[in-house]
């Protein structure tokens, strides 16, 4: 049985810093079958389409890709956004079959399912066109199929054991150390780096790797006190209704806010400040501004 994450259930992290993430999602409850088509579910995003270098901050988080079985031929490959994304594919292209979606595998000798870095591996995908969500996504992965307890990971797993007298699924083996506090905390920042970030420019982005599932559910997403340059500290909340996305901000960003949603891509209606990019699927207000509603041609789905 997949471990469900329920509608009215908010899940709060705190993070270094005194930042605090607050989410409430819909998790379909379901078991680790490889996905045949992983590819199917994403939309084409932009910034490496336009043949732009990744956003500030959005490499690799540490050189462990050299260690990704799938990955390692082309580990060299995380230059460029072009490079990011194409090693992607290529990667969960070689496991297609092999792994379920959403995980990049584990290690020898520990188990080869999935690891405490999966979320951070996923978080790559940010400097990427179609990837954008796989930081959120490669971390409900391991809260659905790969906890061995109460949001802890080893470091290396095998499959869940089909034999385990506790609910959902945990790992039949496993190696390293558990909770693996290194992959942990970096799954972490790929979270925060997903919903919102800052550019060495002192732009914020918001929203930039938001699976469009949870813009879908009308579920309150929020960040509070999340540390921007100057000593500054920001609020970001954002809220799906059907059609309508708004971003509510709080604090005194240091400079222009880009709200980009990879729902927003080429589905923008109207907006209610800022200026707009269908293309790249952006609305960018200037500092200053507290909110800005955004009006879509096609309501996200909410699974």
């Amino acid at each position: 049985m997949a471990v469900t994450i329920a509608v009215a259930v908010a899940i709060i992290i705190a993070i270094t810093a005194a930042i605090t993430i607050t989410i409430t999602i819909t998790t379909a409850d379901s078991a680790p079958d490889p996905d045949p088509a992983p590819d199917a579910r994403r939309r084409r995003h932009h910034r490496c389409g336009q043949g732009k270098d990744p956003p500030d901050g959005y490499g690799p988080p540490a050189p462990e890709i050299a260690l990704r079985l799938a990955f390692a031929q082309v580990s060299d490959a995380l230059v460029g956004c072009v490079m990011a994304e194409q090693t992607l594919s290529y990667g969960f292209g070689r496991v297609k079959g092999m792994l379920p979606a959403d995980t990049f595998g584990g290690y020898p000798g520990e188990g080869f399912y999935s690891t405490a870095y999966n979320g951070a591996y996923g978080a790559w995908g940010l400097g990427s066109n179609n990837y954008r969500d796989e930081g959120i996504l490669s971390l409900e992965f391991l809260i659905n199929n790969d906890q061995a307890g109460p949001y802890a990971w080893w470091e290396g797993s095998t499959a869940p054991s089909t034999t385990t007298p506790w609910i959902g699924n945990h790992p039949a083996s496993s190696g390293g150390s558990s909770p693996h506090s290194w992959g942990i905390a970096m799954g972490d920042l790929g979270l925060l780096d997903s919903l919102v970030s800052q550019q060495t420019d002192g732009a914020l982005i918001v929203g930039r790797g938001v699976p469009n599932s949870w813009v879908g559910s009308g579920r309150r997403i929020a960040v509070s006190n999340f540390p921007a340059t100057d000593g500054r500290r920001i609020g970001v909340t954002i809220t799906g209704r059907g059609d309508v996305v708004t971003l509510q901000l709080t604090g005194e960003p240091s400079g222009p806010v880009a709200f980009e949603l990879p729902a927003f891509v080429n589905d923008i209606a109207t907006a209610s400040a800022g200026t707009t990019d269908q293309a790249t699927g952006t609305v960018t207000v200037p500092a200053g501004t507290r909110s800005v509603r955004v009006v879509l041609a096609h309501a996200p789905a909410a699974s």
